[in-house]
């Protein structure tokens, strides 16, 4: 059973930005609420029973059990941590700095350990005393003086090495299996269960073993790749099979995807974890898709609205020899096309082999997105063992435009269901009303109010079927517009990485800047996270000088901020002293 309750705090201005409730005790249901400089204790029904201000902004607690009683791991502004048992300070220690979030951990055996996050990101395992409840004291011996002292050389030792930052555990062996994917190849139809409306036509073989001497056990294995891309089984546990060095268990795996939607990438993660003499294992492989998952081979168009030109250190080869697993034509050509399947939507690859450049052409970022990184991979497998090593480049950023477009209609798309929710909400708010009125008078009601009423009624009824509709049409227009968005976000950060050359620790930093995770939870979505984490790029990497900026999350009014930022963005890299 669950019930709600509303809380008057005795101020406001005690209150964080985000309270946070936890459990305080298994045999009352007291909660606890961190505010800005106090501890709120409440009962299950919201009530404040007692709470307890401090000098200094509090920033994050944990609450832990000891044999006695449970107690509870403090840090503030002030960079020191204290543990309370109720409102009483039983133990306090100084020497943090800007804690963000806090737990303990009993690594090595040592209880005292304290793990920190700090406001700057980094993560400390710190050692500011021993469990603060007291001991329960027995009649000693010898030997137990001798354990003793033992015990605290092990702790002298571990101290001394986390006050000189070498305090490590013992790394386990990483025991990594192999595993195969299979190219694609043809199934009979079968239906996908969430999507009746696609069929899967095709599938790969996953191959797992083990490695020589080992043997793998509970091995499960999760599929996942990014929408609109369909697999299944999403999750395979091999149960009671284990996987050793002569025994190969091989999965099929069913690949789709849903037509006519725009492919942010072509390639699946497989995550697999499994244990290794009782040790648990945790590893991630990828499997690459061909094309013609999304794409038909078609005839090359001349002209495009958008086009990109891929510059090679080698020479230019043909279409045959780039895509050697497609038939692109019967005879050698230095032009391919491919049509998106389900739209006339068309990319064109043409090379020039005078100029060692390669033309990627099409309507959209979204369309040439998947493409344009298929030619850069299999440039790549082309060249693998040729001396010396490929490179590829951008003589200049492409127009943002094309981008720009994507965002604004992702955006609108998501503006105008916010909307139509609050005009469902307003209606059915009349609805309700309506409802109580008419029921209320049921008695003194004459003929003509019933059909009024009755008339009202039926029109609020029919503007809430009509919005409800309205709305499912909403969710399938962001749906698609957030695969446009991804694929061009892909492109986006794939463009600067080969036009000002960025290394791969970079050209990752700047994937998790402008990512590709398009999804909206509570009115904050790809927009607002990507404004965001640039802003903070930009400052963190002195673009931007003056006052830390503020991370606080909030819904946008509009995307002109956001573009502009993506350009600032885009020209950070051209300083001499950007980081590459």
């Amino acid at each position: 059973t669950t019930t709600t309750t509303t809380t008057t705090f005795p101020s406001t201005n005690e209150l964080a930005s985000t309270a946070s409730m936890t459990v305080v005790s298994d045999d009352e249901p007291v909660l606890l609420v961190l505010g800005r400089s106090s501890l709120f204790w409440l009962n299950g029904e919201g009530k404040v029973l007692t709470c307890k201000r401090f000098d200094c902004d509090l920033s994050c607690c944990k609450i832990y059990k000891t044999p006695t009683s449970m107690n509870i791991l403090l840090c503030g502004s002030d960079g020191i941590a204290r543990v309370l048992q109720k409102k009483k300070v039983l133990w306090a220690a100084g020497g943090l700095n800007d804690p963000v979030a806090v737990d303990i951990t009993d690594q090595c055996g040592i209880k005292g350990l304290i793990v920190v996050l700090d406001g700057s990101g980094m993560l400390y395992c710190l050692y500011l005393g021993t469990d603060p409840s007291l001991p329960t004291l027995t009649k000693g011996s010898n030997e137990d003086h001798n354990m003793m002292e033992e015990d605290i050389k092990k702790l002298r030792r571990a101290i001394t090495a986390a006050t000189e930052g070498k305090l490590r555990t013992k790394k386990r062996d990483d025991v990594d299996l192999d595993v195969k994917i299979s190219t694609p190849y043809p199934i009979e139809a079968e239906t996908a269960e969430e999507h009746p409306d696609v069929m899967f036509t095709q599938s790969v073989t996953v191959s797992v073993s083990a490695p020589t001497g080992q043997c793998a056990t509970d091995v499960n294995i999760l599929s996942n790749s990014s929408f609109p891309i369909l697999l299944s089984p999403t999750s395979i546990p091999l149960g009671d099979q284990d996987v050793t060095d002569d025994t190969t268990v091989d999965i099929p795996i069913s690949v789709s995807i849903l037509p006519s939607y725009y492919l942010p990438s072509l390639h699946s993660v497989l995550s697999l974890s499994y244990k290794v003499n009782g040790e648990p294992h945790t590893m991630e492989c990828s499997a690459d898709y061909p094309i013609t998952l999304a794409y038909e081979i078609a005839a090359p168009q001349k002209s495009s609205s958008v086009k990109l030109t891929l510059s090679s250190s080698h020479p230019c080869i043909t279409m045959n020899e780039l895509y050697s697993d497609l038939s692109v034509s019967d005879e050698p050509t230095s032009a391919a096309g491919f049509q998106r399947i389900g739209t006339d939507e068309i990319v064109s690859v043409i090379s020039a082999n005078k100029s060692s450049r390669y033309r990627v052409q099409g309507p959209s970022w979204a369309c040439i997105a998947p493409i344009f990184t298929a030619t850069i991979n299999a440039l790549k497998q082309h060249y693998k063992d040729v001396e010396p090593p490929l490179q590829l480049s951008l003589s200049s950023m492409p127009s943002l435009d094309p981008f720009f477009d994507a965002i604004d209609t992702h955006y609108n798309f998501r503006v105008d269901k916010r909307e139509k929710e609050t005009e469902l909400e307003k209606v059915a708010e009349q609805f309700r009303i309506l409802q109580k009125r008419f029921l209320s008078s049921a008695k003194d009601i004459s003929e003509t109010t019933i059909e009024q009423v009755s008339m009202l009624l039926h029109e609020a009824d029919e503007k809430v079927v009509y919005l409800s509709e309205e709305l499912k049409g909403c969710d399938s227009r962001i749906e698609r517009s957030a695969c446009a968005l991804a694929a061009s976000a892909s492109l986006f950060t794939t463009s600067l990485t080969l036009v000002f050359g960025l290394s791969e620790q970079m050209s990752e930093e700047v994937s998790s800047v402008v990512s590709t995770y398009t999804d909206t939870v509570e009115d904050i979505g790809w927009e607002e996270r990507t404004l965001q984490s640039i802003v903070h790029f930009l400052h963190l990497h002195k673009h931007t000088p003056g006052q830390p900026p503020n991370l606080q999350q909030e819904a946008l009014t509009g995307t002109d901020t956001l573009k502009k930022n993506i350009s600032l963005f885009a020209t950070f890299f051209k300083s001499p002293n950007a980081t590459k």
